[in-house]
C-alpha cells in the first residue's frame, strides 16, 4: 500500500513539474516580442450563417491586444519582424440538435506561431507554435455571439498575461 501511494506522488510530482516546465518555455518563448500579427482560420460556412465571423474575431483579439499595450502588426511589419510572430485563431463549431437546433459546441484555439530552427541544421526554419490555449464553449442557440466573444477574450487575457510576465512594462 506504501509504495503505491509512493509511486501514485512520484508521478503526480512528475506530471506537475512537466507542465509546468512546459507553461515557463511558452512563456519564455514570448520574451523579446516587439508584437503579433493577428490570423483567424477561415469560418466553416454553417458557422458563418449562425452569425460567427471572422472580421469580428480578428477586430476583438486585435482590441484586447491594443489595451494591453502589445502591438498589432500590419502584414508588412509581420514579414520584416523577426520570427514573424502571429497569434492563430481557429474556431470550430457544431451545433448541438435535437429536432432544432437548440445550441453549439465552440472550440476555440488561440496559438502564437513562430519561426523556430532546427537545431541539427540551423538552415531550416519553418513556423513552429510556441504558444497556446484553448477551451470549448458551450452556448445555447441564442447566445451564440456572446459566448464566442467571451471565450476569444479569455484566450486572449491568458496570452496577455503570459506575455507580460516575460516582457513587463
Amino acid at each position: 500500500m506504501t509504495k503505491r501511494i509512493t509511486l501514485a506522488l512520484f508521478i503526480l510530482m512528475v506530471t506537475a513539474s512537466t507542465g509546468f516546465s512546459s507553461l515557463e518555455l511558452q512563456r519564455k518563448s514570448l520574451q523579446g516580442l516587439k508584437g503579433v500579427f493577428v490570423l483567424v482560420e477561415h469560418i466553416e460556412p454553417e458557422a458563418e450563417r449562425d452569425g460567427v465571423r471572422a472580421s469580428e474575431l480578428q477586430k476583438r483579439v486585435e482590441a484586447n491586444l491594443r489595451l494591453a499595450g502589445i502591438k498589432v502588426l500590419t502584414e508588412e511589419e509581420l514579414h520584416r519582424s523577426p520570427g514573424q510572430p502571429y497569434l492563430y485563431v481557429r474556431v470550430t463549431y457544431r451545433k448541438l440538435m435535437t429536432d432544432i437546433p437548440i445550441g453549439a459546441a465552440i472550440d476555440l484555439e488561440l496559438e502564437l506561431r513562430q519561426n523556430a530552427f532546427l537545431e541539427r541544421d540551423a538552415a531550416i526554419d519553418m513556423p513552429a507554435s510556441t504558444w497556446q490555449g484553448g477551451m470549448l464553449v458551450t452556448v445555447g442557440i441564442g447566445d451564440l455571439t456572446k459566448g464566442l466573444l467571451n471565450g476569444i477574450d479569455h484566450l486572449t487575457e491568458q496570452f496577455i498575461s503570459d506575455y507580460r510576465l516575460v516582457n513587463p512594462r
